[in-house]
């Protein structure tokens, strides 16, 4: 592993101090947000990992043996979704927002059209 050479310090007109920090947070609605949103963002996609193996199993149907590797992919698509929106976001942290809130948001599903029955219905007893 190469490691890169120091840097040169820069002297500072004052030290900043853990008030000044405190300040920065308390007057930048930005300093405030972005660690509150990065937080909900990484905590919302892992949480997702706990519903989407019952679903996989159950739902879909999908072998055990599978699982890990859909959940695998996932976990790469992650990955790259994070580094694709900080790079997006280092642009525009509005509409990378926005985008990753739309593309996540659930949709209602259309109702499935009932295929006939090929047995008839049941008469009920009087």
């Amino acid at each position: 592993m190469a490691l890169l050479p120091p840097l040169p310090s820069t002297p500072s007109a004052r030290p900043m101090t853990f008030r000044d920090l405190a300040r920065l947070g308390r007057d930048n609605r930005g300093i405030r947000a972005r660690p509150a949103l990065t937080f909900l963002l990484i905590t919302g996609h892992f949480v997702a990992y706990t519903f989407v193996r019952p679903i996989l199993r159950n739902v879909s149907g999908v072998d055990d043996d599978l699982i890990g590797l859909l959940l695998r992919g996932y976990g790469l698509a992650g990955v790259a979704g994070n580094f694709t929106a900080g790079n997006r976001a280092s642009h525009d942290a509005r509409r990378t927002l926005l985008t990753i809130a739309i593309a996540l948001t659930p949709r209602p599903r259309r109702p499935r059209q009932r295929r006939p029955c090929s047995s008839p219905r049941p008469r009920p007893r009087p």
